[in-house]
C-alpha cells in the first residue's frame, strides 16, 4: 500500500519521514509502527544477548586464570624452580681425620650434620643446598647425595636421616684409624663405649667397603 503526504498528497516512499515537496513530516501506518517498534525490539534483544554472552564469557576467563594463578602458586610452593635453585652444594668430608675423629665419632650430632637437620623439608633443603647430584641405596633407604652427605626423606618430605658417606673406603682403611667396632650387628657395626653418653655411631658396611656413618639416638 502506497504512502502519500497529508498535505500536498505527494506520493512518498515507505522510508521517507519528510515529504520531498513540501515538508510535511510523514504519517507512518499502524502496520508501519508495528513493523518499527518490532525490528527495535529485535534489535535490543540482540544487543542484550551480546552483553550477556560477553559478561558470561567475562567471567568464565576470569575464573580460569583464578584457577591457574591459584594452581601455580601451589605448585611453586611445593616445589622450588629449578632456574631459581643455587648450585649444588658438595660437602667434603675426610672421615679417617683427627677432626671427624673428635667432632663426629666422638660427639652427638644425632639431629643432622653439616647443616643437614633432620626434620626439615626437601625444598628448604634444596632452596639452600640446589639439587642433589644422586643418590644411593643406604639400608634399604634412598640417600640423596651432596658430596660426602647423604639425605633420606619421609614420605612427608622431611629429612629423616642424614648420612657420612665417604669416598671409596675400605673396612681395612677405617678400622686402621678408628679401631673395630664394639659390636656387629646384621652386618652393621656399632661404636659405643661410653654408654651414658646418648648417642651411637652406626656404620653400614658391605663385603668390603664402608658405605655409610650415621651418628643416631642411643641403643
Amino acid at each position: 500500500m502506497g504512502k502519500y503526504c497529508t498535505t500536498c498528497k505527494n506520493a512518498l516512499q515507505s522510508s521517507e519521514a519528510f515529504c520531498t515537496q513540501c515538508g510535511t513530516p510523514s504519517q507512518f501506518s499502524r502496520s508501519e509502527v508495528i513493523h518499527q517498534q518490532k525490528d527495535r525490539g529485535r534489535i535490543k534483544t540482540f544487543v542484550w544477548c551480546s552483553v550477556l554472552v560477553l559478561v558470561f564469557l567475562a567471567l568464565v576467563a576470569g575464573l580460569f586464570y583464578g584457577v591457574l594463578a591459584f594452581w601455580s602458586n601451589q605448585v611453586g610452593k611445593a616445589q622450588p624452580r629449578a632456574s631459581h635453585l643455587p648450585p649444588t652444594h658438595k660437602v667434603e668430608i675426610d672421615v679417617n681425620s683427627p677432626m671427624f675423629s673428635q667432632g663426629y665419632m666422638h660427639a652427638p650430632n644425632t639431629e643432622g650434620y653439616e647443616g643437614f637437620e633432620v626434620g626439615e623439608t626437601k625444598s628448604a633443603i634444596e632452596r639452600e643446598y640446589g639439587r642433589a647430584e644422586g643418590a644411593k641405596t643406604i639400608d634399604g633407604k634412598k640417600a640423596e647425595l651432596y658430596g660426602n652427605i647423604g639425605v633420606s626423606y619421609n614420605s612427608n618430605n622431611q629429612v629423616s636421616h642424614v648420612f657420612v658417606v665417604p669416598g671409596k673406603m675400605t673396612k681395612d682403611d677405617f678400622t686402621d684409624f678408628h679401631n673395630g667396632p664394639d659390636e656387629i650387628s646384621n652386618g652393621n657395626w656399632y661404636y659405643d663405649t661410653d654408654k651414658a653418653n646418648g648417642f651411637s655411631i652406626k656404620v653400614y658396611t658391605s663385603k668390603n667397603d664402608i658405605e655409610a656413618i650415621e651418628n643416631i639416638m642411643q641403643r
